[in-house]
């Protein structure tokens, strides 16, 4: 299977009564659904053309720009799956938001908050109203006052219209020019809200007037710098235990333990000139300044809406949510460390549990797919406590990382072998292994004990240690068989293989047209689950707001042709996240979130075999839809000039005749048409049917429509 398919696709308080659910699985959005999450891009754009119309500041060409672009990011950030409203954080954050406008009721209005999935800690607001607040900036503030700081600071940022002002370097970013080309869609939505350090200090001093009405000590503001200062950094600074792993005669070579790990920098006087905010220190001076001249006798305390204990209730649940989103995103390391912290809490939490288990058997996976590096680099620009676990995973070498994680996984889950989620992990641990370790490596008795003392200066086996890990296992007599077999396959496999190879068998034949690939595993498919078709309008002789306007019109119309088309060969969608505003209900977004984070950590492993946490879910969905099938479909149209080409050029003026030839070519601009078309078997979670074209030509709507009919109907074909 091709890899792109897929691709498409705390911290610590004391010890408190508050909990919780051991069957915690995910916050999810709740109550009826907002305007910003039903509003099509279309209206919300117009209505914000209409709205700045006579805005000074912006030229009349730029006027649509800046509506485009600004709603285009929060229409994708809202209906993307990345964002949740009515859910326990957004919630409390809109409280606060009552408390500090509690003087303000128009302002009040206009504002609303929703959380971002996100462990990165920021905040950031939008010219439509909306502030956006991340889980990890909720994980780790220390108190209340310190997070509603920051949202009078965003408040502030919207009042004085400062994404306005930023739109010269919005625009840059998503158009991905200059130093903003190589960016993320994480880094470039962070980057967007880059303001000047004028607008920051007026941002921090207008932020005082909500923050010191409401009540709060004028202390946290302070210390809610520094929380922002270290915001890279885990939930709590804990040594990280390797006991875990170990035994009597089993120790973690000293090789693969850091000596010492890297002292936290505490530099708040960093040179700010090429970050997006002023560095802590200038802000806290000028935050200072401003305090001297007000009368800040207020009642100074840190938790006003809600009590210490409550806050602390729903921060342990904020953590509990940002371990789910390391393992979405496949880091592994920082997912062991954070729960290693919440384990000291919740020593026997059963999701912490689960979670544990998913880290290793992810690391093994990815080891095993050559893709280690995806979350075992960069361990020397780590600070404190979690560098260890980092330099752990970057030196150990993927037969290590086999072994331990089988081990791990096979020991700590004797009581739990019913478990559906479990028994897959463990079977495909060993597979995993079998593929990985030699069989002989491993010995099956205690003949001799090794020991954990290797010199780093020389090249010692560095895995001896390791060769006795599965010896208690091998006691049992489940392992034993389970192990056995798993070499059986594995090596019958690869005879297989072989055989294939010399014979010719293995070549493939689902396309004999250039540019076509399709694989019809799939049939009798009469009903479907069906993600919102999407389509990419990328003209590059045209600007940027005007081809999000066409991709959003084209999408529209794409949408209603897959209806129709579905229906003429017999196949039933169901969708999640219907473009219709009065169809969407909260339930099915929040199975369409679902769907979209397995799609995304599926998206993480190239080729198949890889079991997702987030396929303990769907189970649930296909019972609930009563069908077993996924479906994508997008579409992109893609132009450019022709670039000048010097050679042509020179031959086409040698003869008068060829110049009318060569301006023909020069002027007549390249075409490129992708159709996509993959449905997901979501009982294997694996791939079963997929339709990839492409083709140098223009967009014709016909053409897209012949091949999306040939599509639903090739699915529900008998075979």
């Amino acid at each position: 299977m091709k890899p792109f398919l897929l691709c498409l696709l705390l911290y610590f308080f004391a010890s408190t009564s508050a909990q919780v659910p051991d069957n915690f699985t995910r916050i999810t959005c709740a109550g009826e659904m907002p305007e910003d999450f039903r509003t099509a891009f279309s209206e919300k754009y117009k209505q914000d053309v209409k709205a700045n119309q006579n805005e000074t500041e912006l030229r009349k060409k730029e006027v649509q720009e800046f509506a485009v672009l600004t709603n285009y990011h929060n229409h994708n950030l809202l209906t993307g799956g990345s964002a949740l409203y009515g859910d326990i954080v957004s919630v409390y954050a809109n409280e606060l938001l009552d408390k500090l406008l509690a003087q303000k009721p128009q302002l009040r209005e206009k504002l609303r908050v929703y959380t971002i999935k996100s462990n990165h800690v920021n905040a950031y607001s939008s010219n439509q109203g909306i502030i956006y607040i991340t889980l990890g900036l909720v994980g780790k503030v220390k108190t209340e006052a310190q997070l509603a700081y920051v949202l009078a600071h965003e408040i502030s940022h919207y009042t004085n219209q400062h994404v306005l002002h930023a739109f010269e370097n919005q625009k840059e970013v998503w158009s991905r020019g200059g130093s903003y080309r190589d960016l993320n869609v994480e880094e470039r939505r962070l980057s967007t809200y880059k303001y000047s350090r004028e607008s920051e200090f007026e941002a921090d001093k207008e932020a005082l007037d909500y923050y010191l009405e409401a009540g709060y000590s004028s202390g946290d503001i302070y210390t809610g710098f520094d929380v922002l200062l270290h915001g890279y950094l885990p939930i709590a600074e804990q040594k990280y235990s390797w006991q875990y792993l170990e035994n009597d005669s089993l120790k973690i070579s000293s090789y693969y333990l850091i000596d010492s790990v890297a002292s936290i920098k505490d530099n708040d006087a960093v040179d700010d000139e090429l970050l997006t905010h002023p560095n802590i220190h200038k802000r806290k001076e000028a935050v200072t300044a401003e305090l001297k001249i007000r009368d800040s006798s207020s009642e100074n305390l840190q938790f006003v809406v809600k009590g210490r204990l409550e806050f602390q209730a729903l921060q342990d649940q904020v953590h509990f949510e940002m371990v789910n989103t390391f393992i979405r995103s496949g880091n592994y390391v920082s997912a062991l460390y954070h729960i290693q912290v919440l384990q000291r809490r919740f020593p026997d939490h059963f999701f912490l549990k689960r979670m544990e288990l998913m880290s290793w058997y992810g690391m093994q996976k990815m080891s095993s797919n050559l893709q280690k590096t995806l979350y075992s680099t960069g361990y020397r620009k780590v600070e404190g406590e979690q560098q260890a676990v980092y330099y752990f995973a970057s030196k150990m070498p993927k037969r290590g990382i086999n072994i331990l994680a089988t081990k791990y996984i096979w020991e700590s889950t004797h009581t739990m072998a019913k478990d559906s989620f479990v028994t897959t992990l463990r079977r495909q641990s060993l597979t995993h292994l079998a593929n990985a370790v030699k069989k002989d490596f491993l010995v099956e008795s205690y003949t001799y004990k090794f020991s954990s003392n290797v010199k780093k200066k020389r090249k010692p086996k560095k895995l001896d240690f390791l060769k006795i890990a599965f010896v208690e296992l091998f006691k049992d007599s489940i392992f034993n068989a389970a192990y056995h077999k798993a070499y059986k396959e594995v090596e019958a496999e690869r005879e297989t293989e072989e055989e294939e190879y010399t014979t010719g068998s293995n070549q493939l034949s689902d396309s004999y047209v250039p540019g076509v690939s399709s694989y019809y595993g799939l049939s009798d498919v009469n009903k479907l689950l069906f993600l919102s078709p999407k389509f990419y309008r990328i003209d590059l002789r045209k600007e940027l707001d005007k081809r999000l306007i066409a991709s959003d019109k084209q999408a529209t119309d794409l949408n209603e042709r897959s209806n129709h088309l579905s229906a003429l060969a017999g196949v039933d969608l169901i969708s999640l996240d219907k473009p219709s505003a009065a169809d969407k209900t909260t339930d099915a977004f929040n199975d369409f979130v679902l769907i979209r984070d397995w799609l995304r950590e599926e998206a993480l492993y190239e080729g198949v075999g890889f079991y997702s946490y987030a396929s303990n879910y769907l189970d649930g969905i296909r019972q609930k839809y009563d069908t077993d099938y996924l479906g994508l479909n997008y579409v992109s149209h893609y132009t450019e000039k022709n670039q000048f080409n010097g050679t042509y050029f020179f031959l086409s003026v040698m003869s008068l005749y060829g110049i009318p030839f060569y301006l023909n070519w020069q002027i007549r601009p390249l075409h490129n048409l992708d159709y996509v078309f993959v449905v997901f078997d979501l009982k294997k979670g694996d791939v079963g049917f997929y339709d990839l074209k492409t083709f140098p030509a223009k967009y014709k709507r016909d053409v897209i429509n012949s091949h999306m009919y040939n599509s639903f109907n090739q699915l529900n074909r008998e075979r």
